[in-house]
């Protein structure tokens, strides 16, 4: 059991870390989602660059989505294409790569959420009970729950660094 200077000291650095994490983490995050979209996006111009042999000039203007259509034809006919096969194998590895960054920054977007979705509802609540300090002082469950909070709190910036750092080294 604790008096209600040391719950409501708890309550206060519970708040303030969980800022703090929020502000930090969730910066590192928003930082690693743009580095993938300007990764993406120069895997894009690689794609429209390479892609002049089997397209033709138009490569450079054409949407996307029709690029990659004509590009995925291109990797059906491969089997048959003996011209140019080397720089057509490029592109499509290049293609490959470029659509391998939607599921990352999905990923990265969904454990940015769980971070900040976490760190917020803890805030609300640490501020919320400072409405109860005196009824959490005496309560036996308390310490326990802290405990829950605490870990649950480290992990969770911990598996959003984890999902981030994910083909680094690629």
């Amino acid at each position: 059991m604790a008096d209600q200077t040391t719950v409501l000291y708890v309550l206060t650095t519970l708040a303030q870390s969980c800022a703090a994490l929020a502000a930090f983490v969730g910066a590192v995050g928003v930082f690693r989602i743009q580095m993938l979209r300007e990764q993406r996006q120069s895997a894009e111009q690689n794609i429209r660059g390479l892609s002049h042999i089997p397209v033709g000039s138009r490569a450079s203007l054409m949407p996307i989505g029709e690029l990659t259509a004509i590009l995925d034809q291109t990797r059906q006919d491969l089997k048959e294409t003996t011209l140019n096969r080397d720089t057509i194998v490029a592109v499509l590895a290049v293609l490959d790569l470029w659509r391998a960054y939607v599921p990352r920054m999905k990923s990265m977007r969904t454990t940015l959420i769980v971070l900040e979705g976490w760190n917020l509802a803890a805030i609300a609540v640490a501020l919320i009970c400072f409405n109860y300090v005196a009824a959490l002082a005496v309560a036996p469950w308390f310490s326990c729950v802290l405990v829950f909070v605490t870990v649950i709190t480290a992990l969770v910036p911990l598996g959003c660094v984890w999902v981030w750092t994910q083909g680094v080294e690629k």
